[in-house]
């Protein structure tokens, strides 16, 4: 049974699994982005939140926990220095999949996982607020 048990397993013993992440991780903050199958994508986009939010502060603990994922000194200053700077007030949701379809020989979905823009997030932020005053409430008028 599974109970409580956070995560997937994707077919793979613990170790080949943290290995798996390792990788997936230090080349998505290297390259900002990365090509893989959904359920791998999935796996990790709370771990890049995570990693993000810690890189916020950063004192010698948040350094240590993100040398203890990523492994290279590259990811980690591009990491601490570019990207966390990038979204000041933002909490999670750093990043969004764009699936590009299926992989031939067993026909997974691919999908590309990349970082959001600061201009797309203002653009979010534009239409939510205008959406919000768009909405009118209507009242019936007593004659």
């Amino acid at each position: 049974m599974r109970h409580r048990r956070a995560g997937k397993k994707l077919s793979r013993s613990a170790n080949t699994r943290k290995a798996l992440f390792v990788n997936l991780l230090t080349t998505f903050f290297e390259n900002g982005k990365v090509v893989t199958t959904q359920a791998k994508t999935k796996a990790i986009q709370g771990k890049i939140d995570d990693l993000i939010n810690k890189a916020k502060q950063p004192n010698l603990i948040s350094r240590r926990f993100i040398y203890s994922f990523l492994k290279t000194s590259k990811g980690v200053q591009k990491l601490i220095k570019e990207i966390a700077s990038r979204y000041p007030n933002r909490k999670s949701g750093y990043t969004r999949l764009v699936k590009i379809g299926s992989r031939r020989g067993d026909q997974a979905m691919m999908v590309k996982l990349e970082l959001i823009k600061e201009s797309e997030e203002r653009e979010a932020k534009e239409e939510s607020k205008e959406r919000v005053g768009s909405k009118k409430i209507k009242t019936k008028k007593k004659i």
